[in-house]
């Protein structure tokens, strides 16, 4: 559902509690209530993986379009998964700068992810509660450590390729801030029209293209991104 959604959805807002240990894409498995389980649980959905033994892969998200999803505090997942602010940010730090910590085990499979988007919590009503973590622990600490590095608005706006013309009636060019390592073009139904790994240039001619919308692919050394372009 997420994948045939991809193009529609603004954010992926993912639960990382009440779900015990998951096998990361290094084969390791890694508990909830880490660091580690943090970190590599959003960098699968970022980086993209196989699902089980379907023969499916599942192509990564942009890092701009994920939430790290925790627990304001440990009653709001009885099952586990809640963690100090204090270690949640050694994942975001790794996450987003590359910046490791001391007992860390999962590595970033494809780099940094600078443009993640943030975090989200369950929920706003646990977090005023006095009586689980300290009042407004999540707000509080996750506002001053957001403030304290950059705008990641910022951000996702200077990292996000530009296509253009769209509407585009014979050609469509790309500008990205960072190396394109593939480009794909899909028809609504997911077929792939066109394929170009280490593209050459940054123009691309569909004029034998019907006149329909489509979806373009981007895989660039910062992440995947999607965009929709409809053929005049």
């Amino acid at each position: 559902m997420i994948h045939n959604l991809r193009s529609e959805l603004d954010l992926v807002m993912v639960q990382l509690y009440n779900t015990g240990s998951v096998t990361a894409l290094d084969g390791q498995a890694y508990s909830q209530a880490t660091p580690d389980f943090l970190t590599s649980m959003s960098d699968m959905l970022i980086t993209g993986f196989n699902v089980a033994s379907t023969g499916f892969n599942f192509p990564g998200l942009p890092a701009s379009k994920i939430m790290v999803g925790i627990p304001a505090c440990p009653a709001a997942a009885p099952a586990g998964g809640y963690l100090q602010p204090s270690e949640t940010i050694k994942a975001l730090g790794y996450l987003r700068f590359g910046t490791t910590f001391s007992g860390r085990s999962y590595t970033l499979q494809n780099g940094p992810h600078p443009g993640l988007r943030g975090v989200m919590t369950w929920s706003v009503n646990w977090d005023a509660a006095a009586n689980c973590a300290s009042a407004y622990e999540f707000s509080t600490d996750y506002f001053n450590y957001f403030s304290s590095t950059f705008s990641v608005d910022d951000q996702v706006k200077s990292e996000v390729p530009k296509v253009y013309p769209n509407p585009l009636e014979h050609s469509i060019t790309i500008k990205s801030p960072h190396k394109i390592n593939e480009i794909n073009i899909f028809d609504i139904k997911g077929n792939r029209l066109y394929h170009k790994l280490n593209p050459d240039t940054s123009s691309i001619d569909l004029s034998a293209f019907e006149s329909t919308l489509y979806i373009m692919e981007l895989k660039t050394e910062s992440g995947i991104f999607y965009k929709k372009i409809l053929k005049k």
